[in-house]
């Protein structure tokens, strides 16, 4: 039987493992955000915009956890 300590390890971990994966996300998000325009010969703007936004969320909610 698992001791109150283990479970409490065991929970910090998933919670670490949870923002890794979340920064992940918010990197391919960013990367996505200057890579996919460019490669598609489209100019900064709106696009560049909405991606940057969304890796900055998604950023911010993994900092929260």
């Amino acid at each position: 039987m698992a001791s109150p300590e283990d479970d409490k390890l065991r929970t910090n971990e998933r919670l670490k493992l949870l923002a890794t994966a979340m920064n992940n996300i918010a990197l391919a998000l960013a990367i996505a955000g200057f890579v996919g325009p460019i490669v598609a010969g489209a100019r900064p703007g709106a696009s560049h915009l909405f991606w940057m936004a969304a890796a900055s969320v998604v950023h911010a909610v993994a900092q929260f956890v």
